[in-house]
């Protein structure tokens, strides 16, 4: 695993591969990942997001801070360098893996937004 900084969210700090509760600097006794690769680890209140071990060539993973579930999103790559940006309830992931040597990513910047639960009953509109 590649060596790679600390992320502090509310009570936890997550410092791979294992999670410590940040009032006391205790192992909580569980992980995150898996994860693989040299991109940044970064947190929101509900995920972290990193390039994730698995098919492929380290996609970009997203991983449920309740479920410990991960999701993968196989065509895109996190750069080496912090490029995953969550705001706002998006996801911006600005080009960063262009001359990569690890090949078969999607070289383009791309924005994700959350999907309209069809069962809302809010007259908000995206």
């Amino acid at each position: 695993i590649h060596i790679t900084h600390p992320v502090v969210t509310e009570d936890r700090l997550y410092f791979a591969p294992q999670i410590h509760d940040i009032t006391t600097g205790k192992p909580i006794g569980k992980g995150y990942g898996p994860r693989r690769g040299c991109s940044t680890v970064v947190a929101t209140k509900n995920s972290l997001m990193f390039r994730v071990l698995g098919e492929g060539n380290s996609p970009l993973g997203l991983w449920n801070k309740d479920t410990g579930s991960v999701s993968r999103f196989m065509r895109i790559r996190p750069s080496c360098w912090l490029n995953t940006i969550p705001t706002q309830g998006m996801l911006l992931i600005p080009e960063g893996g262009a001359g990569c040597s690890c090949g078969g990513w999607m070289e383009t910047s791309i924005g994700l937004i959350p999907r309209v639960n069809s069962s809302s009953t809010t007259s908000d509109s995206p």
